[in-house]
């Protein structure tokens, strides 16, 4: 083989590397982002629920407007 021809194939082995490198990191960011969306929901929940722990009558008709 050529020089060049080596210097071709070792830099695309580099950016296969790069390549799975990024798929890698794009991965975690998209695990990342799924968990804060995971505990903004439980947030939301627990407010909701502190909520109607303090205002029953509230989440009575709130219920009874969903079912009616």
């Amino acid at each position: 083989m050529k020089h060049e021809e080596l210097v071709r194939l070792a830099q695309q082995e580099l950016n296969k590397i790069d390549e799975r490198k990024a798929m890698r990191g794009k991965v975690h960011e998209n695990n990342r982002m799924e968990r804060l969306k995971i505990k903004e929901r439980m947030r939301r929940d627990m407010l909701f629920l502190d909520y109607a722990d303090r205002n029953p009558h509230l989440l009575k008709m709130f219920v009874d407007s969903i079912f009616s």
